[in-house]
């Protein structure tokens, strides 16, 4: 499985840093570039199984991003990250195939059940394909 954080929050990058994996899950972040086109082209060249976007980081390109993303990955798994707590901005992102959407701050212990758990489903649906 590969992991792909943007993001420059460094509590949130400091958790991820901290994430003890096994030796098939590989980590990458993206922490200094926000223009959409570099975002884009940096997640395909890592082709991340699952991509953790922090909209505080690339708002105000995060929707535009994501639509991007799925419109051409539907089956990237989407973690979406924010301190943002408007409703509208909730009803535009979930229609884009997000499968987790987390409100700011994010404790290490959810972070890390949520990604030992889409593990674990990655490498069943593998096992059973």
């Amino acid at each position: 499985m590969k992991v792909l954080l943007i993001s420059n929050d460094n509590s949130l990058q400091t958790i991820f840093d901290n994430y003890k994996c096994d030796q098939q899950i590989t980590k990458n972040v993206i922490s200094d570039i926000t223009a959409p086109f570099d975002v884009l082209a940096e997640f395909y060249s890592v082709k991340p199984s699952v991509i953790i976007i922090d909209d505080d980081f690339i708002k105000p390109h995060t929707e535009k991003i994501l639509e991007t993303i799925r419109k051409f990955d539907k089956e990237v798994i989407i973690l979406f990250i924010t301190s943002n707590t408007s409703f509208e901005l909730g009803k535009k992102i979930t229609q884009l195939g997000i499968y987790y959407y987390c409100i700011k701050p994010v404790t290490e212990e959810n972070f890390y059940e949520l990604l030992d758990a889409i593990n674990k489903t990655i490498t069943k649906k593998h096992l059973t394909s």
